[in-house]
Order: C-alpha cells, then sequence, then structure tokens
C-alpha cells in the first residue's frame, strides 16, 4: 500500500552513562494523574516537530521480524527469546492493549522505510556488528511515521555489537540485552524520554522510568516496566474500543530547518543527550506524494 502525505525519520539512541538510577519506582508517581489531563501524565510522548501529533500505532498492533545473525556473544536462542520477552513486557500492561506479532526471521537488513520498494520493509530487531554511530550509543530506534496524523507504520532496533558485549543472564552482567531493548521497544511505541524533554517530573520519577535516557554497564532496573511506563501504556493504548490516546508533553523544534540541538554532551563521562533535527524540505520521489524527511537524534550517555 502505498504512503502518501508527510513522511518523518525519528530515530533515538539509547546511551550509557556513570549516573545510576534506582532500580525501583515510588507509587507515589502516578498518584496525581488524570487521565483527561495530559499535562499530568508521568510519561513523554515522541512527537512530529514543531507542535504537531503524538506518534502511535493507532490500530494499537505491529509485527517485528529478527535479523537471522543473531548476537556475536549470546547464543541464538537466547538473544531471540530475550528480545521476545521484551516485546512481551510491553504488551502484557494491565489495563491496555497492543499486540506484537513475531513475524519470523529477516534475511536483510534494511533500516528506515524503503518508499520505492515497500515490501522490503519490516520492523527489523538487529544486532550491528559494523556499528556506523557513535561508540557511546547503545542502541537506536529509528521510526517512520506520517508527519500530518503521526501514525507510525515502521520502527527499526539496531543494537550496537561493536562496542558492548551484550549478556542475557544474571550473572557477570555486562550490557544487559534485555534492559536495552526494553527501552528502545519503548520508543517503538512512540514514547520518548521521561527525563530529558520536561521538567514537571521530579527527578526522582523520570530517573527510575524505563524510558529514562541513561544507563550504566551492569543495569537490569529497564528490564521492566516502572508505574509510569506502565501508565503511558494504559493511556496511550487503552483496551478497545477506547480508540488510542494523544499526549502532547515536551518540547518541539520551533523550526523544521536544519537545526542542532546539544544538551548534556556526547561524551561518555557525562550523561545527557544530544538531538539534531534535520529537515529535507518537500520532495516529490517516483510518484510519491511529497515526502519530508526528518531525523532526530538523541542518545544516553554511557560509561563503557
Amino acid at each position: 500500500m502505498k504512503k502518501n502525505g508527510l513522511y518523518g525519520l525519528f530515530i533515538v539512541f539509547l546511551f550509557v552513562s556513570s549516573v545510576q538510577a534506582a532500580s525501583t519506582q515510588s507509587s507515589s508517581c502516578i498518584d496525581n494523574v488524570d487521565v483527561k489531563d495530559p499535562t499530568t501524565w508521568p510519561f513523554v510522548c515522541s512527537r512530529v516537530p514543531p507542535r504537531g501529533p503524538s506518534l502511535v500505532w493507532p490500530q494499537k498492533k505491529a509485527s517485528f521480524k529478527l535479523h537471522q545473525s543473531g548476537s556475536s556473544t549470546i547464543a541464538s536462542n537466547i538473544a531471540f527469546d530475550t528480545i521476545r520477552t521484551g516485546f512481551k513486557t510491553w504488551s502484557q500492561v494491565s489495563n491496555a492493549q497492543f499486540s506484537f506479532v513475531d513475524a519470523g526471521f529477516a534475511d536483510r537488513i534494511q533500516v528506515g522505510y524503503d518508499f520505492l520498494n515497500e515490501s522490503n520493509n519490516a520492523n527489523l530487531v538487529v544486532f550491528q556488528k559494523k556499528w556506523i554511530h557513535e561508540s557511546e550509543v547503545v542502541g537506536l530506534t529509528t521510526t517512520t511515521f506520517n508527519a500530518d496524523t503521526g501514525e507510525i507504520f515502521d520502527a527499526d532496533i539496531e543494537l550496537n555489537e561493536r562496542d558492548y558485549v551484550f549478556t542475557a543472564s544474571n550473572e557477570h552482567i555486562q550490557t544487559d540485552l534485555l534492559n536495552t531493548v526494553t527501552h528502545e521497544i519503548g520508543h517503538f511505541l512512540g514514547f520518548d524520554h521521561t527525563d530529558e524533554k520536561t521538567t514537571r517530573l521530579s527527578l526522582a520519577c523520570a530517573s527510575s522510568s524505563t524510558m529514562a535516557k541513561s544507563t550504566y554497564s551492569g543495569e537490569t532496573a529497564k528490564r521492566s516496566l516502572a508505574f509510569s511506563d506502565q501508565m503511558g501504556m494504559r493511556i496511550i493504548y487503552p483496551p478497545d474500543p477506547t480508540p488510542v490516546g494523544r499526549c502532547y508533553i515536551g518540547t518541539a523544534n520551533p523550526s523544521p530547518s536544519f537545526e542542532i540541538k546539544q544538551q548534556g554532551g556526547p561524551y561518555v563521562s557525562k550523561p545527557g543527550c544530544q538531538a539534531t533535527n534535520q529537515s529535507f524540505g518537500m520532495i516529490d520521489i517516483l510518484g510519491l506524494s511529497f515526502v519530508f524527511l526528518l531525523r532526530q537524534l538523541k542518545k544516553l550517555n554511557a560509561n563503557a
């Protein structure tokens, strides 16, 4: 099916940081939530810049494929099952509805949406041995969406195996695979960093969320969802027949023109995030309606 309208690419990075977040979150983080008032919601939605709709899967379902190459440090069956567990963690939130369909394995790496050959597209999870991004980036999620409506129609997760040793056990933990993919699947669903784009949340609540922007070697807290992450699923993806929710939390870029925005710093030793928004304007690509390519780069600082 052809995708008509404006389109965007939203690319989100996970960094390792020397700052260690709390392993649990107090239920007080959701005590004052009003489901009808987005300003009280203890989570952040990704959105179409500058003030567009939040990103969401309107049908409350998506398929995914695992690249058949697997991991170089974890047995393939264990790595694949761990990733599937990450998807189940989000889909099994009570009083929420989202279905992930395991579509099997992919034999090609297609990150981002192929507008010219739409049959090539799949929501991919892949371990990248040849990493082309900064070394402090642990995981990266690329989301393609309709910039008019915020509808997501493609999301791909890349895991940095060039610079990090992923593990999937409770012993000798290095870069925990489940910790990483659970965070990235949150971006896949349309959630943004809790401690990057808002000052409304307390530091304790923001930093203890699964969607907190920082991680560190040995962290496992993001394996499970905090109260705020679960609340996000219940509000954005409520059970049918209620339609998906929308939120407009977080700041947006004031202009769709090329801009680089740095927060914190790209250094391994410093927590923070660096964001780059690139507008390539309106383009007509082989019969497709106007295509708007937008890249937003975010990173979580890491210590090796």
